[in-house]
């Protein structure tokens, strides 16, 4: 492997660039050694910034109201869950802001007599949940 720069490119403090002997840059290697504990840190910090603002401003479920936590993290429904008072929790917040209520970035509490028989209706195609009793429907009968 030989360095592809002169002496006083070195000396300036520019990175090298390596060249192996076929002539392809590893480039790529050279930066991802590089990195230090503070890039990766302001990489994980700016990842997580950019995932919140998506699902505040621009998440399919950003028009429907809920807990300001609720819009980014699952934490409000997880700090109520560990609380016990999850079903208190979740009439109170269907009071304050109706019937349809975001309660997680990608979960929605609904109480609506008309939306759950367009959801889990007659002919209705629904997407069972796998719980450790095994295989769920709608009812919370076990079909597994």
């Amino acid at each position: 492997m030989s360095v592809n720069q002169s002496s006083s490119e070195l000396a300036s403090g520019a990175a090298p660039i390596l060249v192996n002997d076929s002539g392809s840059s590893t480039f790529l290697k050279v930066l991802i050694a590089s990195l230090t504990l503070k890039h990766i840190a302001l990489i994980a910090v700016s990842l997580l910034l950019v995932n919140i603002i998506y699902n505040i401003f621009f998440h399919p479920f950003r028009h429907i109201p809920g807990p300001f936590l609720a819009k980014f993290s699952g934490l409000w429904r997880n700090h109520k869950q560990f609380r016990g008072t999850w079903h208190d929790d979740i009439l109170d917040i269907h009071e304050k802001f109706g019937k349809v209520v975001r309660i997680a970035p990608d979960e929605v509490s609904f109480v609506d007599e008309n939306g759950l028989k367009n959801l889990y209706g007659h002919g209705k195609k629904v997407l069972k949940v796998r719980t450790s009793e095994g295989v769920v429907d709608q009812h919370g009968v076990n079909i597994a």
